[in-house]
């Protein structure tokens, strides 16, 4: 009966056709709204920073936490645009990326004051985990792209807890913690292009990708 019921809620992860038009579906334009909201609340600060003529600090803490929202926005969107089978698990997997914009939102107002950004680092995790368990379903369920998939599993497995490590065991603010925080996004950044190396093509259509199977 269970087996029953996963297979009529569990599509498998497969490549959409590049034939076509493709609608965001309503939960995606929820979630879209969520991160406007969130980025809302994040030039808010930038507002108030600005007005308190606090231009540099303003402009910097604004440029980080927009990279915290934007980039896995960015991912998101990519992969929707390539496996969107639109079933149970990836409508959580939705919902709890949406909770993890919604983390970053609350810790933007601490952020802003004290550049304390343990909030922050733990809704852009919580934001990451949801696609690394897409991403490890496309690699099970869709051997063409199986190296790629597990690249991305792999980058973002390593990359996450070195957010948290250092958002609670780094000292805010100092010139380690910058440079640590800069390296992070210069591997974030790096993902992709990792995952993809081996293709040939960096494409943001992920059915594009010519990928060697496991």
């Amino acid at each position: 009966m269970m087996r029953d019921y996963y297979r009529a809620t569990i599509r498998p992860m497969l490549a959409r056709e590049r034939t076509g038009h493709r609608a965001a579906t309503e939960l995606e334009l929820l979630f879209d709204l969520v991160f406007v909201i969130a980025i809302a609340l994040t030039a808010a600060g930038l507002h108030h920073a600005v007005g308190a003529a606090h231009y540099v600090d303003g402009t910097v803490k604004f440029i980080l936490a927009l990279f915290a929202l934007w980039w896995p926005w960015v991912n998101f969107t990519w992969f929707a645009s390539a496996f969107d089978n639109d079933d149970v698990t990836y409508r959580i997997s939705t919902l709890v990326m949406m909770f993890g914009a919604l983390l970053i939102a609350g810790g933007m107002p601490l952020y802003f004051e004290s550049l304390d950004i343990r909030l922050v680092s733990v809704g852009y995790v919580v934001l990451r985990i949801p696609q690394i368990y897409l991403w490890w379903r496309v690699a099970t369920e869709n051997p063409e792209y199986c190296k790629t998939a597990m690249r991305y599993v792999v980058g973002m497995c390593i990359l996450q807890p070195c957010w948290l490590i250092l958002a609670f065991f780094t000292n805010i603010g100092s010139t380690l913690f910058f440079s640590l925080f800069i390296l992070g996004v210069i591997l974030e950044l790096a993902v992709p292009i990792y995952a993809t190396w081996l293709s040939g093509s960096l494409g943001t259509n992920t059915t594009s990708w010519s990928v060697t199977a496991c």
